[in-house]
């Protein structure tokens, strides 16, 4: 048995000259909600702006209602720091016989992690170092007029993104466990089965919190274009504002069966199987969330969700003709050896897509309602899932298809090759030539990897891309 404890120090980064701001909900103030002019520029001396002393563009005023600047009230890091990251750690393996042949193993440990900066790297476009703007409707050769009355707006600033982090960013950790049994079934014959599994905590998740609220009768007008959903955002002043916290979790659970055969009469064997089950919102440290007020929208089947993958991974040293009387013969064709990978397994889960802003919040990549169940569908090139399964959302909705509820084509892959060495004895440096013939995808099986799932596409539910077709290479190498 191994006992043991791991403590991890794990401070924020920060930028060494304090040059970094931090959006913080709390300190939003609506008394210091921006004035938009009829351009829907805002009003540069009105509430909420205020320009900011050695920064390089000291003189012009941002607004920054809500953001506070690294090391001025708040930490240098935009977040606080936690040290409780202990993590204890437990394995055992124990001889259920006395006989070496059946071994019961198992343990458990807790891991800690940080997002390793790239969060901070992400804020530097932020205000009031940096300042990146979206202007709809204005000239080329002057953004400060627009194309719809001409009227010039003397100090043409519009809300800026914001990309913001949660002031309490607990560090991400990993529990992970496992329970399994070995035993010998003969000499150099080995099988394994175990459980094997993680909860992860206090994941990585990214929200637009500056969506409009979904309560807000407004989002009809931006549907209709009528309005703009600058103006209707919660946090008015901003445009969208990339909320970065800790605050999900995920987990993974798995069945694990191998058997390993070593050099038994000339095979080396060895097969893998797992069944498996990995659930989270999000599957990227950077992704953000469909639906910033549910994050039960998005929690789902990850996207690294594979059910079933079978492997196996072989080397065969033929028998024939390693005995033959004659040298040659035995030089020539005796001493080959057949070793190849080979792969079964089922497909990625994907997620169907409907364009468009349909819930005028902003952005247009909504999700279709489904009706019926769309992994029933025919299975071919021109149609993968059934298409029918999906229609339009209904308005100023997101769409009830959940993430991840269709699945990829799977894989049935072969790579074999066949490789001799020649050794020629007569050379005192021991000279050796090896002949390889290697082949991926060795029986040209034709292997789908993708199809189209937007509902609005011309090649919705076609297969749009495949592995690659059967490839043969040829080596020759010679050591000495």
């Amino acid at each position: 048995m191994n006992l043991g404890v791991r403590w991890e120090i794990l401070p924020h980064a920060y930028e060494i000259v304090n040059r970094m701001s931090n959006f913080y909900p709390e300190l939003y103030d609506s008394a210091d909600e921006p004035i938009f002019n009829a351009d829907h520029w805002l009003d540069t001396t009105g509430p909420g702006f205020t320009t900011v002393s050695g920064v390089p563009l000291s003189d012009i005023p941002f607004y920054l209602n809500g953001v506070r600047l690294a090391g001025d009230g708040i930490p240098r890091g935009l977040v606080d720091d936690h040290y409780d990251t202990i993590g204890p750690r437990v394995g055992f393996a124990y001889d259920l016989t006395g006989q070496g042949k059946t071994v019961l193993r198992g343990g458990f440990g807790m891991f800690y992690e940080r997002i390793q900066g790239n969060d901070v790297y992400n804020g530097g476009p932020n205000p009031p170092f940096s300042f990146d703007p979206t202007v709809n409707n204005v000239y080329f050769r002057d953004p400060s007029v627009s194309v719809l009355n001409g009227e010039k707006a003397a100090t043409p600033i519009f809300p800026a993104s914001f990309t913001a982090l949660a002031r309490d960013c607990l560090p991400p950790a990993s529990q992970q466990f496992s329970l399994g049994i070995q035993h010998e079934l003969a000499p150099r014959r080995v099988l394994s089965v175990g459980y094997v599994g993680n909860v992860n905590i206090h994941q990585r998740i990214q929200r637009n919190i500056n969506v409009p609220l979904l309560d807000d009768p407004r989002r009809a007008d931006v549907r209709a274009g009528t309005a703009v959903v600058n103006e209707i955002r919660p946090f008015p002043g901003f445009g969208s504002i990339t909320y970065g916290e800790n605050s999900i979790s995920g987990n993974y659970h798995s069945l694990q069966v191998n058997l390993r055969t070593d050099n038994y009469h000339g095979l080396t064997f060895q097969s893998a199987y797992t069944w498996a089950h990995a659930i989270d919102v999000i599957s990227g440290d950077f992704t953000i969330t469909y639906n910033a007020y549910d994050l039960g929208y998005d929690r789902s089947s990850s996207d690294l969700d594979r059910r079933h993958v079978l492997t196996m991974n072989y080397i065969y040293e033929l028998p024939f003709f390693k005995g033959h009387s004659s040298p040659f013969v035995r030089q020539a064709l005796g001493g080959w050896q057949l070793s190849g990978i080979t792969i079964f397994q089922t497909g990625l889960p994907n997620t169907p897509s409907y364009p468009g802003d349909i819930a005028g919040v902003g952005f247009g990549n909504m999700r279709p309602n489904v009706v019926s169940d769309p992994n029933s569908g025919p299975k071919t090139l021109d149609e993968w899932f059934n298409s029918g399964a999906f229609v339009a959302p209904d308005e100023l909705t997101f769409g009830d298809a959940g993430r991840n509820i269709i699945r990829r084509p799977g894989r049935n892959n072969w790579n074999i090759s066949v490789f001799k060495v020649f050794s020629f004895a007569s050379l005192r440096e021991g000279a050796q030539l090896q002949f390889r013939l290697e082949m991926f995808n060795t029986f040209n099986h034709t292997q789908f990897s993708n199809y189209d799932s937007n509902v609005l596409s011309g090649n919705y539910g076609k297969i749009t891309s495949t592995y690659d077709a059967r490839r043969i290479q040829f080596g020759l190498k010679f050591a000495f």
